[in-house]
């Protein structure tokens, strides 16, 4: 139980005496451990408790009052100073450009104002003038229309009481409270002058019988540890095991992975809740995947980036969201091909309704949400309200699949804390625009913190203030460094300092925050049987010390560990580094990919088996302009129409330089006008045309120096027999020069080296398998025509010299295969590399061996063969040796 049998509060409880606790924490633990207490007693029957956390215990005593005032709930208090400050700044013709966050200071100083019973002060600047104002102008706003909030609610109860309408308790009992503000002490007093005994009830006292200091080499080591000891603490099931972590807000995520990981290496699942521990700090609601997608959704302009629509294709919350997968992935496939940067709704619309196989969810949502934004009426907040469940309920939100606990959860948080405040906005704002209502919907689904409740108590991870009138059996106190014990001050903008000072508000006196400090401490020292109390010696990067109030304790380093729990575990390791061989059946078709299949398979066999046997490819990423694949494309076309028309060199050597140009200009606007271009392409057109007119411009410059030749092949597909692989190719260009001699071209816009022909492994296998397979008679030479502006150039390897411009024959070649000497063996060495390659695709040869660095730098398939994570294990290895 919360406390041992014997402390004060049970007899209370028992009399039946009104408990007032500092939070809701401590009022429903202390209504649990009450049932408990009377089961000790052997009591079959007990009166429920009168326990109320002290903000409650006001809304009580506000309902018995016969008021006509209207308690205003938070989100309304938010939008009535919203409303009188931005009044107050389109009057002085001042622009802020974070309302919402003066918004949230002015009520925090409103807040100190009443609770330390300042009426009014005598500003130091601006904005402490303009808080004034604001601060006398809601009052007046309120008293006008009858409106009462929160922050002032404990002093009409006072008042209530002290005129003798509201009668209170004959006595109350007070728990967990560290520190009593000005205006509860002053209540308290008023109580007690009406005749209700006021009883401030100190917390049980523990005295430790295991008690441990240590100091962490940094937070997440001094957070492992506490992970590490909150396991085997409940491994022993030593009962409620409490980790406090002071700056929780800011280490959540970090908590949350330590502690997950952590507790789910324990070897007794049954004794330690894995998933279900309990963080007092939730996260916001906006984050929760549904109410994430609906906030998302109702933000969309009419105009919608890429990243939009692949959220909304691949979004679950959705109807057809799960079942209509497979057509929304090929719908986004389709829609990264084409480079779409952004589209339109009515663009969207088109599209979807035009495209084969067509996602009908899909397109129901898009429909739904045209209407939706054709809305711009100004509507009462309930009617809006209504009109956004209706919307969201025909798209199909929250999806089609069933809502576990959290989902449900999640849902009722989304109605109970998001919907139904902005509902009640209608008694402080008669209408909104759809705007307004979007505006206020998102403000405080970020606000409103969710947390699930939590299915297991046996771990309680919190911060320092849900700790208060607490005890556990175990606990850990976390952060016990100089820079929270005590803690740093922090003034509100909108009081004088001075003021702070004088009225000793909470980070505004490093006299009160050092006796508050050592307060805490004394009361967490004797919380729990078992204690630990920890520290980081380096925070956010710089040295920390221990709180001065613990310098006296015994600190111990906190050992160190390789982070590895097997708890006996023995881990097989498996060499999967051959994929299924090629049937005689898969043999007899061709396989896809061409010859870039043998080139990847000699660059990296993995990468060819995940490209080309498994079809995995890493999708497009739409980017602005035209894409270098599309570039490359475009002047592919240009060429292979201009060659259509030239024929030959002779036939180059007609046009004059004139007469060229318009040739090139004609074919350019042919391919661009018979190519399909996303809208953000099409206004670059005009710069497209001009770069391919002029680069195909200098190639043919190129071109005009050859010997004469004729053409005798463009693009024209071929079925090629490469050892036992069937391969369909397409080879840029076969000409044949005036001997009778074939020479295969391939174009390239990038940087081109011969020694990818001619190396000790041929990384460019197209263009060889061309020559060996795909030509009928003999080759004279193979060759790249790099076409690159002020780069333009024949780069490959011929039987003689000078059968290209700038291209050598084998003897004069650098980087040529030691032992080959002359044309006919670099044949010979192209037959045996392209027969044992392609022997490897058939033999299912996966292995991640990538022949050099450069492979793997544009490869897209990291993540998945993990080669970096390979490198890091084999360099950790030679480390070790």
């Amino acid at each position: 139980m919360l406390y041992p049998p014997e402390h004060p509060i049970w007899s209370h409880l028992e009399a039946g005496h009104c408990v007032i606790t500092v939070n809701r924490r401590l009022a429903r633990t202390l209504a649990e451990d009450f049932a408990g207490y009377c089961a000790l007693q052997q009591l079959s029957v007990w009166e429920t408790p009168a326990i109320f956390p002290v903000n409650e215990w006001f809304e009580r005593e506000f309902a018995r009052l016969d008021s006509d005032l209207v308690l205003l709930e938070s989100s309304q208090v938010v939008a009535v100073w919203n409303r009188v400050i931005e009044e107050d700044l389109h009057r002085s013709g001042v622009d802020l450009l974070q309302v919402p966050a003066t918004v949230r200071q002015a009520v925090r100083a409103d807040t100190l104002c009443c609770d330390y019973l300042v009426d009014s002060y005598i500003p130091d600047g601006v904005e402490q003038e303009a808080f004034l104002r604001w601060r006398q102008c809601y009052e007046a706003r309120c008293r006008e229309q009858q409106w009462l909030d929160r922050t002032r609610l404990p002093e009409m109860i006072e008042q209530a009481v002290s005129d003798g309408r509201l009668i209170v308790d004959s006595g109350q009992i007070w728990l967990g409270f560290d520190d009593l503000t000005p205006l509860l002490h002053r209540i308290q007093q008023t109580l007690n002058s009406a005749g209700c005994t006021i009883e401030n009830l100190a917390a049980a006292r523990v005295n430790p019988v295991a008690f441990d200091a240590v100091a962490a080499a940094d937070e997440s080591e001094e957070l492992l540890a506490a992970a590490r000891w909150a396991r085997q603490c409940l491994e022993q099931q030593v009962g409620i095991v409490a980790v406090v972590v002071p700056e929780l807000e800011r280490l959540q995520g970090e908590v949350q992975t330590i502690f997950s990981r952590e507790l789910s290496r324990s070897a007794y699942p049954d004794r330690v809740p894995m998933d279900t521990f309990n963080m007092s700090l939730g996260y916001p609601l906006a984050d929760q995947g549904m109410v994430a997608a609906a906030l998302t959704l109702l933000q969309l302009q009419d105009s919608l980036d890429f990243d939009q629509l692949s959220y909304l294709l691949r979004c679950p919350w959705f109807a057809g969201g799960i079942d209509e997968w497979q057509q929304r992935a090929l719908f986004e496939r389709q829609l990264r091909a084409d480079n779409v940067l952004r589209l339109s709704v009515s663009d969207l619309l088109y599209r979807l309704r035009h495209q084969p196989q067509a996602p009908r969810g899909m397109l129901h949502l898009v429909e739904q949400l045209q209407r939706w934004q054709g809305e711009h009426d100004k509507i009462a907040p309930a009617d809006w309200v209504e009109h956004l469940n209706s919307f969201l309920q025909q798209i199909g939100w929250p999806g089609d699949a069933s809502l576990d606990s959290r989902g449900y959860q999640v849902f009722a948080a989304w109605q109970d804390k998001v919907l139904t405040p902005v509902a009640r906005l209608g008694v402080v704002s008669a209408t909104m625009t759809p705007g307004q209502l979007v505006s206020w919907v998102c403000r405080l689904s970020r606000e409103i913190l969710f947390q699930p409740k939590a299915q297991d108590h046996r771990l309680q991870i919190i911060g320092l203030l849900e700790t208060a009138g607490l005890t556990f059996d175990a606990l850990w106190l976390c952060g016990a460094g100089e820079q929270v014990f005590p803690g740093g001050l922090s003034f509100n903008p909108f009081l004088p300092v001075a003021l702070q000072k004088q009225s000793q508000m909470p980070h505004s006196d490093l006299f009160h925050e050092a006796d508050y400090a050592r307060l805490l401490l004394e009361r967490l020292q004797h919380a729990a049987q078992q204690m630990v109390i920890s520290y980081a010696q380096n925070k956010e990067e710089r040295p920390c010390r221990c709180s001065p109030y613990l310098s006296q304790l015994p600190w111990q380093q906190c050992q160190e560990t390789d982070g590895v729990d097997w708890n006996g575990v023995s881990l097989e390791a498996i060499d999967d580094c051959r994929a299924p061989s090629l049937s005689s059946a898969q043999l007899e078709e061709p396989l896809s990919g061409g010859t870039g299949l043998l080139k990847e398979q000699a660059q990296c066999p993995f990468k060819a088996f995940i490209h080309y046997r498994v079809g995995v490819r890493a999708l497009d990423v739409p980017q602005p302009g035209l894409t270098s694949r599309r570039r490359g494309d475009l002047l592919h076309r240009v060429l292979q129409q201009v060659w259509q028309c030239l024929g030959s060199h002779a036939g180059l050597l007609d046009y004059d330089d004139t007469a060229l140009r318009e040739l090139i200009a004609e074919q350019v606007v042919a391919v661009l006008d018979g190519t399909r271009f996303a809208g953000h392409e099409r206004a670059l057109l005009a710069v497209e045309k001009q770069r391919l007119e002029s680069l195909v411009l200098e190639w043919l410059d190129v071109e005009r120096q050859r010997e004469p030749f004729n053409v005798q092949s463009v693009e024209e597909r071929q079925q090629l027999q490469v050892g036992p692989l069937r391969l369909n190719t397409i080879p840029d260009r076969i000409d044949m020069t005036a001997d009778g001699r074939m020479i295969v071209l391939d174009y390239k816009t990038g940087q081109i080296s011969v020694g990818d022909l001619v190396g000790e492994v041929l990384l460019e296998p197209q263009l060889p398998v061309y020559a060996l397979h795909g030509v009928q008679g003999d080759v004279a030479a193979i060759s790249f025509a790099q076409v690159r502006h002020g780069r333009c150039a024949f780069k490959g390897v011929s039987a003689e010299d000078e059968v290209l411009p700038g291209v050598r024959s084998v003897e004069r070649s650098r980087g040529v295969k030691e032992g080959i000497a002359n044309w006919t063996e670099l044949i010979d060495h192209w037959r045996q590399h392209a027969q044992c390659t392609a022997q490897a695709v058939v033999d299912g040869d996966a292995t991640v061996t990538p022949i050099h660095a450069k492979v793997c730098q544009f490869c897209d398939l990291k993540g998945l063969c993990r080669i970096d994570l390979q490198c890091v294990e084999e360099q950790h290895g030679e480390d070790k040796a």
